[in-house]
C-alpha cells in the first residue's frame, strides 16, 4: 500500500513538473516573440510591465496563475441516468487535477484509482459517471494541484425510489416471552421515505397497523417492550417516497410457556358410564401433555385410556367405585415453563352456563342420576340484604342424562334480581352458577276512561238499571 502512494505521489510530482514546464516555456517563447518585435513594442509597456512596475516584482517562474472558473452546484439525478461534473480551469488544458468522492480519490490528473467502469475522465478535466447508483450520492472534489491548491465542491443528490436492504428483527425474529423486540427497517431512498408498520397475527387473515399503543416508534425502527405470545405472526415494513415504494416482511416467533384449556371444568357420569375428559394447550415449542388424579401420575395406569393428538388430549374414564371420581389434572410442560388445569369427575348435576332471554332463563342439566329438586333463586339487588326468594322449577317429566330447562320468572315483584339455579339429584346438590341479572318492570296498570266519557257511562247505567226494572215487572205478573 504505502509503495503506491508512494509510485502515485511520484506520477502526479512529475506531472506537476510536466506542467510547470509547459507553463515556462510558453513565457519563454512569449519573451523570444517579444524580442523579435522589440522595434515596435519597445517604445510603450505592455500589460505585464504595468502590472510588474506596480508589485515591484519580476513575473519570471509564476505558475501560480491557475483558476478554477466552474461554480460550484448540486446534481439531482435520477438512478440509472448518466452524469458530467464539470471542472473547467483556466488557462485551459493546463492543470493537474485530483477528483475526489466523500474524500475518496478517483483521479490523480488523468490516472484512475479506483476500478470503477463507470468512470471516465475528458481533456476539459470534467468527470462522466454512467448508470448512476444510489452510493454516487455525496460530495465531489476537484483539486487544482499547485502550490496553493484551489478545490470546487459539487454535491451530487441521487433520486431513487426506496430500497429495503434488510428487515432487521431481535434474535432474527425468534424471542422469549417478556424479552424486548425490535425490528428494524434498513431502506435508501432520496427524498428519505416515509415508512409504516404493520402485523398479521398467527391464525389471522387481515393484516392490521400498528398503532403507538402497539409499541416504540423511532424513524425505521418500532420496539415492543414486553413480548407477548399475540405479538407472533408476520410483520410487515411499508417505505414510499413519491417515486416509488417497497415492501419487506420478517416471521416473528414469541416463545411461551404452555396454556391449559379444558372444554368442561366438571362432568357428571356414574359409576359403569363412560366418561372423556378433555383438554388442549397452547404454547411455543408445542408443549408435552400429562395426566394426573388427585396428584398422582396415571400415564401408567391400565384403568386409564388416554389418546393425545398434538396440542389435545383425551382421558376416557369408566369409574368402578367411589374413589374412581375425584379431581383430574391435565398438565402441560415445555422448555419455558408448566402450567395445569383441573377436570372434576361428579355424580352431583352439572349445570352448564344459564342464560337470560328477556324474563326467560335457559339452561342444561347434566345428570345420570334421578334428579329430585330444581330451584330458582332470586337475590334483590336494592342493597337490603334480604333473603333470596325461591322458585321452584317442575321437574322434567321423563328420565335422561342431559335435560333442556327453561323457565319464565314472571311471579316476582318490580326490581333488579341477580338469578342463579340449583338442582339436585339423589347424590347431592349441584354447584351454584353463575349469577344472571334480571330486570322485573313494573306491572302496566289499566287506564281509566277520560272525564268527557264518564257522562255517556253514566247515562248507560241508568237505561241498564230501567230495562232490568221492567223485565222483574213483567215476569212477577206472569206468575
Amino acid at each position: 500500500m504505502e509503495l503506491r502512494i508512494y509510485l502515485l505521489y511520484s506520477a502526479v510530482m512529475v506531472l506537476v513538473v510536466a506542467a510547470r514546464s509547459s507553463v515556462n516555456g510558453y513565457v519563454e517563447d512569449k519573451r523570444e516573440s517579444n524580442e523579435e518585435y522589440g522595434d515596435f513594442l519597445g517604445d510603450e509597456p505592455n500589460d505585464d510591465d504595468t502590472l510588474n512596475d506596480a508589485d515591484g516584482e519580476a513575473d519570471e517562474g509564476n505558475t501560480e496563475n491557475i483558476v478554477i472558473v466552474t461554480n460550484q452546484k448540486i446534481y439531482n439525478v435520477s438512478v440509472g441516468d448518466s452524469l458530467t461534473l464539470d471542472c473547467e480551469t483556466s488557462p485551459p488544458g493546463i492543470a493537474v487535477l485530483q477528483w475526489l468522492h466523500n474524500d475518496n480519490i478517483y483521479y490523480l490528473g488523468t490516472i484512475k484509482t479506483v476500478s470503477d467502469t463507470r468512470l471516465n475522465l475528458s481533456k476539459n478535466g470534467s468527470m462522466t459517471i454512467s448508470k448512476v447508483t444510489p452510493s454516487d450520492e455525496g460530495e465531489y472534489k476537484c483539486v487544482v494541484t499547485q502550490n496553493k491548491p484551489l478545490t470546487l465542491r459539487h454535491r451530487v443528490v441521487v433520486i431513487s425510489e426506496p430500497i429495503i436492504r434488510e428487515l432487521e428483527a431481535t434474535n432474527n425474529g425468534v424471542v422469549v416471552e417478556g424479552s424486548q423486540l425490535v425490528l428494524s427497517c434498513d431502506v435508501t431512498a432520496t427524498p428519505p421515505p416515509q415508512i409504516v408498520w404493520s402485523r398479521q397475527r398467527q391464525g389471522f387473515n387481515e393484516n392490521e397497523r400498528l398503532r403507538e399503543s402497539d409499541g416504540i416508534f423511532n424513524l425505521n425502527s418500532v420496539t415492543i417492550e414486553h413480548a407477548k405470545p399475540e405479538h407472533s405472526g408476520k410483520y410487515y415494513c411499508y417505505a414510499f417516497n413519491g417515486v416509488g415504494n417497497a415492501q419487506a416482511e420478517k416471521e416473528v416467533t414469541v416463545l411461551y410457556k404452555p396454556r391449559v384449556h379444558v372444554h368442561r371444568s366438571a362432568i357428571n357420569t356414574a359409576p359403569g358410564a363412560r366418561a372423556e375428559l378433555q383438554c388442549s394447550a397452547h404454547g411455543d415449542p408445542t408443549p408435552y401433555l400429562t395426566w394426573y388424579k388427585d396428584g398422582s401420575s396415571i400415564a401408567e395406569d391400565p384403568r386409564y385410556v388416554i389418546i393425545n393428538n398434538g396440542s389435545q388430549s383425551t382421558l376416557v374414564v369408566v369409574p368402578k367405585a367411589d374413589n374412581d371420581f375425584g379431581t383430574y389434572t391435565c398438565i402441560a410442560t415445555n422448555s419455558h415453563g408448566v402450567h395445569n388445569k383441573s377436570v372434576e369427575l361428579v355424580q352431583r348435576p352439572v349445570i352448564e352456563e344459564v342464560e337470560a332471554d328477556g324474563l326467560k332463563l335457559v339452561w342444561k342439566i347434566h345428570s345420570h342420576q334421578p334428579l329430585e329438586d330444581i330451584r330458582i333463586q332470586a337475590f334483590p339487588l336494592n342493597g337490603d340484604n334480604a333473603d333470596p326468594t325461591n322458585i321452584t322449577v317442575p321437574l322434567p317429566e321423563t328420565r335422561g342424562k342431559v335435560y333442556e330447562m327453561s323457565h319464565e320468572v314472571n311471579d316476582l315483584p318490580a326490581g333488579q334480581y341477580e338469578v342463579i339455579v340449583k338442582v339436585k339429584n339423589n347424590k347431592e346438590w349441584s354447584r351454584n352458577t353463575n349469577p344472571v341479572v334480571l330486570n322485573i318492570a313494573e306491572q302496566s296498570m289499566l287506564i281509566q276512561r277520560s272525564s268527557v266519557f264518564r257522562g255517556a257511562a253514566s247515562s248507560v247505567a241508568q237505561s241498564t238499571t230501567l230495562l232490568s226494572t221492567t223485565l222483574m215487572y213483567l215476569l212477577i205478573r206472569m206468575l
